[in-house]
């Protein structure tokens, strides 16, 4: 499982998540999507798919937001999923695949919340920015199920 966690995420439907989406309404939240994908998480996902082909299938990405990382997985052969808790960058990460003919299940759905995917469908699990916003035990157990 490959678990990147830098900052902390607001809770969905809180009002921290109504400043973030206002944020990014506002173009205060830089065009991430304009720089490369994260060379970090990157670097493990090849080393997965490289050394334990067995374990790098399918991913579910937490924290999607607009898709930079979404999209080069996807690119590599990985199966993607990925949720966010604003609609919008949802819908553009939506949009991003469709044009790029890429087939990544993008929805919204936040951190302490059922995931939206069954138990165990995930052979790796990657997140940038995410899991330190987990506020409850129902966070923490979604994340432990879901790969």
């Amino acid at each position: 499982c490959v678990i990147i966690s830098l900052m902390p995420i607001p809770e969905r439907d809180g009002p921290q998540q109504a400043l973030w989406k206002k944020a990014h309404e506002a173009g205060q939240i830089p065009d991430l999507d304009k720089l490369e994908p994260s060379p970090i998480l990157i670097a493990g996902l090849d080393y997965i798919v490289e050394h334990f082909p067995e374990h790098g299938n399918t991913i579910l990405s937490v924290g999607c937001g607009k898709g930079r990382n979404e999209l080069a997985m996807a690119r590599r052969g990985l199966k993607v999923s990925a949720f966010d808790y604003v609609p919008d960058v949802v819908a553009i990460l939506q949009q991003r695949a469709r044009d790029a003919e890429l087939d990544i299940d993008a929805r919204v759905s936040g951190m302490d919340e059922r995931f939206p995917y069954p138990d165990e469908s995930f052979d790796l699990t990657a997140d940038i920015t995410s899991t330190m916003s987990m506020k409850t035990k129902e966070g923490r157990k979604n994340a432990s199920y879901a790969a």
